[in-house]
């Protein structure tokens, strides 16, 4: 997997989640595929685990992604 980039100064959770959408869009993931983990993304992305919890809950509100309690999440 490609190494994401960090998050510059804004709404956080919002840029994180434009990150993350983009990449669903874009297909670097894939249908199916399980996303990092939030402890992974809070480490690559050098953000806070609550800015990933919103930015994440916001995709899986939109329908992109499917959370997996216990398992993670996966893309749609």
């Amino acid at each position: 997997m490609e190494k994401l980039p960090k998050i510059a100064r804004k709404s956080v959770s919002d840029q994180v989640f434009d990150l993350l959408k983009d990449y669903i869009i874009q297909g670097k993931f894939k249908v199916g595929e399980k996303i990092p983990s939030e402890n992974e993304l809070t480490k690559m992305l050098g953000v806070s685990r609550p800015s990933i919890k919103a930015a994440v809950e916001r995709l899986r509100a939109m329908g992109l992604i499917d959370i997996r309690v216990g398992d993670g999440s996966y893309v749609k």
